[in-house]
C-alpha cells in the first residue's frame, strides 16, 4: 500500500491468529486486485479503506 520502509513502519508480524500476517496479506491482495487488476477502486480509495482498519476487509 505505499508504506515506508522506515524503521517506525517495520516491526514483526505473527503468522498465527484471525488478524495474523497471513489474513493481512489476503486483504493487501483483495485491494490490490482491485486497483491494479479490476480497476474498481482508486489507490487513494484502497488506502483509505485500509486505514479505517483492514480487519474490516477480511473475506
Amino acid at each position: 500500500m505505499g508504506g515506508s520502509d522506515g524503521p517506525k513502519n517495520i516491526w514483526f508480524e505473527p503468522h498465527a491468529g484471525k488478524f495474523g500476517s497471513f489474513a493481512k496479506d489476503k486483504v493487501e491482495l483483495l485491494l490490490w486486485r482491485k486497483v491494479c487488476v479490476n480497476k474498481t477502486m482508486t489507490l487513494d480509495q484502497a488506502k483509505t479503506a485500509y486505514l479505517k482498519g483492514w480487519t474490516k476487509l477480511l473475506p
